[in-house]
């Protein structure tokens, strides 16, 4: 959790552990020594009997005596540096409040914290249903209104449904991420995932107001101008969108499982499908305004 003062022990692959205090500044940090923000005369740490046990003498710090404490069991590299623990289940569980006054530790928070889980699934789970699949869907659905294949109509129909379920969707979702980021409740917060959340938002507003105010007629000189227009607003929406969408699974720190891998290929081949059909009609209509020049 960044802005923990930690107490770190390592086991070295002499079999021995390593303590050191490392204050926590990154998601990505390494856990490398260094001073906390309270003087720390002394840590060492100790495996026993499969047990995991860390001794520290410190200042308590001159604000309080009650502090939020956490623990977390992680993972390490071959030459001894740590890695990131996982984000989910039992490590988003690992807290309680420990006063150094009474001795009592009160596990305080673990109703906010399944809040929070709840949270987090709904927004993980309207974020890729709506910009991950439904959005995709739209942008075919585009395509085919432009084809002329007798169906323009209905397809037009589908791709504003599409299009409109998933903005207010994803909506749902990006409402969700900016309550979770500000309240921080886990205390992830990651800047990446946070900023690419917000650039489709400010995209798809632009973009839908162009599309309703500013769409010329068919046979208007500009229209080529608009269509290009729409064609990389739209698809840097789509690729902000599945970009937020693998760094979130990152994020979690998930295993590489199947039903991981199922959707990622759901995805790809949605968005291949998309972009594909959405060439093909641009070099259509480029094309044929050439020709119409001539």
């Amino acid at each position: 959790m960044v802005g923990s003062q930690a107490f770190v022990a390592v086991l070295t692959s002499y079999g021995t552990f390593k303590a050191c205090t490392s204050p926590i500044t990154s998601y990505v940090t390494l856990l490398q020594h260094g001073n906390l923000s309270f003087p720390v005369p002394n840590v060492l740490a100790i495996y026993i009997n499969s047990h995991k046990i860390i001794f520290a003498s410190f200042q308590i710090p001159s604000n309080g005596t009650l502090v939020n404490h956490v623990w977390q069991e992680g993972f390490a590299w071959d030459d001894g540096t740590s890695k990131a623990h996982f984000l989910s289940g039992p490590n988003l569980l690992s807290f309680a409040t420990l006063d150094f006054t009474s001795g009592n530790v009160s596990e305080t928070g673990v109703e906010v914290n399944s809040s929070n889980t709840t949270l987090k699934n709904v927004h993980g789970i309207l974020s890729s249903f709506s910009w991950g699949f439904l959005m995709q869907l739209g942008v075919i659905f585009g395509y085919v209104k432009e084809c002329d294949c007798g169906c323009g109509a209905s397809a037009g129909v589908l791709h504003r449904a599409f299009v409109s379920l998933a903005f207010f969707i994803g909506s749902g979702g990006f409402v969700t991420g900016l309550y979770l980021g500000n309240h921080n409740h886990s205390g992830v917060h990651n800047a990446s995932h946070r900023f690419i959340g917000i650039t489709p938002m400010y995209l798809t507003h632009v973009q839908i107001f162009v599309a309703r105010f500013l769409k010329p007629e068919n046979n208007h000189k500009y229209k080529i101008f608009w269509k290009t227009f729409h064609f990389i607003v739209g698809y840097s929406i789509l690729f902000l969108a599945m970009l937020n969408l693998v760094i979130a699974f990152s994020i979690l720190n998930l295993d590489y499982d199947d039903n991981k891998a199922n959707y990622y290929a759901l995805i790809i081949f949605v968005n291949e499908f998309a972009l594909f059909a959405e060439l093909v009609f641009l070099l259509v209509l480029i094309l044929n305004s050439i020709a119409d020049l001539l």
